[in-house]
């Protein structure tokens, strides 16, 4: 028996030179959080920050005001590192979207049953490749890629 949960879904369209958010209620299957041995131990902790036992309410409740938290935020401090060496903020955000981008694909393959090994990735390698895109668009991609 499949669980079915009507969840928010947020967006965001462009409108000529107007950005439009938008929010409708569509059914999701109900995932719920994975028991001890079905990840990997360092990973427990991730699974201790999300609230409930809903993942997919928890990131879709999340979405817009993350969207609009980065959005809002003015370009010093997204472009400029807390610390020497340490990532901007620009960065950080480009590399969770693109960690989500890898993850999708990874999910993909597994719900297609491709027995092929899926390589590693270094974030380093693709943090030094990401290109940071301008602000608006970042905040933009990380929405369209959850």
């Amino acid at each position: 028996r499949l669980d079915f949960r009507l969840v928010a879904v947020y967006g965001r369209a462009q409108l000529g030179a107007h950005s439009v958010g938008f929010l409708w209620r569509t059914p999701v299957r109900f995932i719920p959080r994975p028991e001890p041995g079905e990840y990997a131990p360092y990973t427990v902790e991730y699974f201790r920050l999300v609230p409930g036992d809903d993942v997919l309410e928890h990131m879709s409740s999340c979405l817009h005001t993350t969207t609009e938290f980065f959005e809002l935020l003015p370009d010093e401090i997204l472009s400029i590192p807390h610390e020497p060496g340490e990532w901007t903020v620009k960065e950080i955000l480009q590399h969770i979207t693109d960690d989500e981008r890898i993850y999708a694909y990874r999910v993909l393959r597994f719900a297609r049953n491709d027995p092929t090994e899926l390589p590693g990735f270094d974030p380093d390698v693709v943090a030094a490749h990401s290109g940071q895109t301008t602000d608006p668009s970042l905040a933009c991609s990380t929405s369209t890629s959850r």
